[in-house]
């Protein structure tokens, strides 16, 4: 049974999440990801959602569609000055739910254990 982060809530994972596996991107902003790069909206200071612990929230929003995270990248000013990391979560011990938003139908929720050095799992691809 993974451990997760003291600060999840009760009820995450999603009930709706499940082992993580295939491919999937997310937007970062060094090359190679950094730690800051693979933290959860909730615990980034800066961020609107900013101790807003709710279990998505707790979560790395990745998608699993390329061209999605291209286009959103091009089309976002937030997104533009960032690149593309890519990582395979085959037998990885995270847990993933769909959860496709109005500008993402790709969009994921990723949850990580304790125990998971997320970073080491991405590299970036452009």
């Amino acid at each position: 049974m993974p451990t997760w982060p003291d600060w999840f809530p009760e009820d995450c994972p999603a009930k709706e999440a499940s082992p993580a596996a295939g491919v999937v991107y997310r937007l970062v902003s060094h090359n190679p990801p950094t730690s800051a790069d693979l933290l959860p909206a909730a615990v980034i200071p800066k961020h609107p959602r900013f101790q807003d612990f709710s279990c998505q929230n707790c979560g790395l929003s990745v998608f699993r569609d390329l061209m999605e995270v291209r286009r959103l990248s091009e089309q976002l000013p937030r997104f533009q000055a960032m690149r593309i990391a890519v990582a395979n979560l085959d037998d990885s011990g995270i847990w993933l739910a769909e959860t496709p938003s109005r500008k993402s139908a790709s969009h994921c929720t990723l949850w990580v254990p304790t125990t998971i050095e997320v970073v080491a799992r991405f590299a970036v691809v452009d």
